[in-house]
This record gives C-alpha cells, structure tokens and sequence, in this order.
C-alpha cells in the first residue's frame, strides 16, 4: 500500500510532504509561502514535482534546509536565490 506521509515543525517553521507516487504539480510559489515567515525547513520527497524552482524563494531569507529530491525539477537555479543567506543544505537530486 502506499502511502504518503506529511509532518510539519513547531511554530510554522517547516513542512514536508513525503509519497511513493505522484501526486504531480509545481513547487509552491514564494507568495503563498511568504505566509510563513518563519519558515526554515521545505520538504518535497518523491511527490512528482515538476517545473522550476520559483524566483521568489530567494525573499525567504529564513530558510535553512530544502529538499525536492527525487522530483522533475528543471533549470538552472535562480540568481534570486542569493537572498537566501542562510540556506545550509539544498538537495535537487
């Protein structure tokens, strides 16, 4: 059976969804994440992601860990991202 499993950290500080099968679609805007201000830690394992990584993530200057491993991620990464100062670990593969 499987299964997709979603958690999310105290205080609106990070999420993640993780699957065994596509649930298709693209990685969320920086708008709709802006919403988090506190946001440190994204999530996205083998869920079929596909696209680009938004401009916009580079204004979430909070966070610290991305993972969209295991996705249809295209492109190069974004000169945006430099707003990111803080990011420790940004796993794409």
């Amino acid at each position: 059976v499987e299964k997709i499993s979603c958690w999310a950290l105290p205080r609106n500080s990070g999420f993640g969804i993780w699957s065994g099968f596509e649930l298709g679609g693209t990685l969320p805007s920086a708008g709709l994440l802006k919403a988090f201000p506190k946001l440190t830690l994204i999530g996205f394992h083998l869920v079929g992601m596909t696209g680009t990584l938004p401009l916009g993530w580079g204004a979430l200057t909070q966070l610290e860990t991305v993972y969209i491993d295991d996705n249809a991620i295209t492109g190069l990464l974004p000169k945006e991202r430099s707003g990111m100062t803080r990011l420790k670990s940004l796993d794409l593969s």
